[in-house]
């Protein structure tokens, strides 16, 4: 559901030039009759599908137990698309696991600066208040739990979003921001987040889900039954 959320933001967003309030950006967006329209569009959809590749059984709760100090479901992710695993399905769609990196894990956990352009379409992907990533977790998460406070119209959120400077912190960087349309509907992303994490999360009524996980992995592990970590590059060898 995020590859598709991802798709939909940049399909969207970026084929009518005056969403994009930034003229530098307006400059970089190829125009969709170019290559540069397919390949980047190839490339969003994989580093969203690839973005949460690193998790481990049972997502957040395994990390603490599982990965060394300072390691995170993000630098899992990154080895993989790097490795040699996905090597070929990426040559066959023509694009660079490099650029799907980027775009996947965002310049913290790739370890190098993103250009302008690669900034804003990690946004789509990873940012931290309208990144398909945040949009998709809470639609998925309240449906599968059954709590309603994580809904809201993000049909209504992505067509008001447009790319904007960062006027608030006096820079010109681009960022994705919305129209005063779209302010309502920002707002209840927002208490949203918030909501259903006090209603999913805090709540005293569910038993302790993560402390029975983290159990069950650190027993598997004992018993060499997990081997999904990428050991090479993290020096972990318990």
């Amino acid at each position: 559901m995020g590859s598709w959320m991802s798709h939909r933001v940049f399909m969207t967003l970026l084929p009518i030039r005056r969403n994009i309030y930034h003229d530098s950006v307006r400059e970089l967006v190829p125009r969709r009759v170019d290559y540069e329209w397919g390949y980047w569009r190839r490339v969003i959809r994989m580093a969203a599908l690839c973005h949460d590749v690193g998790h481990l059984p049972f997502s957040h709760a395994a990390e603490k137990d599982l990965l060394p100090p300072g390691t995170r479901h993000e630098h899992l992710s990154r080895d993989h698309i790097l490795g040699d695993g996905l090597r070929s399905v990426f040559a066959e769609l023509k694009i660079q696991p490099e650029d799907v990196a980027k775009l996947a894990v965002g310049p913290k956990y790739y370890g190098k600066e993103l250009s302008v352009w690669e900034s804003i379409l990690y946004e789509m992907i990873g940012g931290d208040v309208f990144g398909a990533d945040r949009i998709d977790y809470l639609l998925r998460d309240s449906f599968h739990s059954g709590v309603a406070y994580g809904r809201f119209d993000h049909s209504r959120l992505i067509e008001t979003m447009r790319v904007l400077p960062r006027e608030d912190r006096e820079s010109s960087e681009p960022e994705l921001g919305i129209t005063l349309g779209g302010l309502q509907t920002a707002e209840s992303l927002l208490w949203a987040t918030v909501l259903y994490v006090y209603a999913a999360l805090f709540s005293s009524d569910p038993p302790d889900l993560r402390h029975t996980s983290q159990r069950v992995l650190a027993r598997m592990a004992c018993r060499r039954e997990i081997s999904c970590v990428p050991r090479r590059s993290l020096g972990y060898d318990r």
